[in-house]
């Protein structure tokens, strides 16, 4: 239990800004844009996604902790949808892991944040000269044990 809390309090501490980006290829000639906007406001974005997210089981059992990057993109109606997760800062507290184990914690978060993504309402799409346009964002994850 105290895990859990502690995870609950570093991501709430960790994550109180994420990045956005326009998809490069709308980049240009974009003078008058508007970010994808969650319902609630950014913050509430992030409390969301915490909410949600339960630490899988494989995670416990191999004690694999840092910051992981979710990089999700809000299409034209939108919709969030992830794109990949970045792991390169996450690391196991064991000196050695098979290949195997990683690949497993790794596909195990992702289902997690599949689901997690799935609950998610739909945001007011960006725009680019009053067109709609999908627009990327990068969400830091941390999962920290004591």
């Amino acid at each position: 239990m105290f895990r859990s809390f502690v995870f609950v309090v570093l991501c709430l501490i960790s994550n109180l800004s994420f990045s956005q980006e326009f998809i490069a290829a709308n980049r240009a000639g974009a003078t008058d844009s508007i970010p994808a906007q969650y319902p609630e406001g950014g913050n509430e974005f992030i409390k969301t996604v915490n909410r949600h997210f339960r630490i899988p089981l494989s995670v416990n059992k191999y004690s694999y902790e840092g910051v992981f990057d979710i990089h999700f993109t809000v299409d034209t109606e939108g919709v969030p949808e992830i794109d990949s997760i970045n792991f390169t800062r996450m690391k196991f507290r064991a000196k050695r892991i098979s290949v195997s184990h990683l690949r497993q914690v790794q596909n195990d978060i992702r289902i997690e944040m599949d689901r997690v993504f799935d609950r998610i309402p739909e945001w007011t799409p960006g725009t680019a000269n009053g067109v709609r346009i999908p627009y990327r964002f990068t969400l830091p994850f941390s999962v920290y044990f004591d």
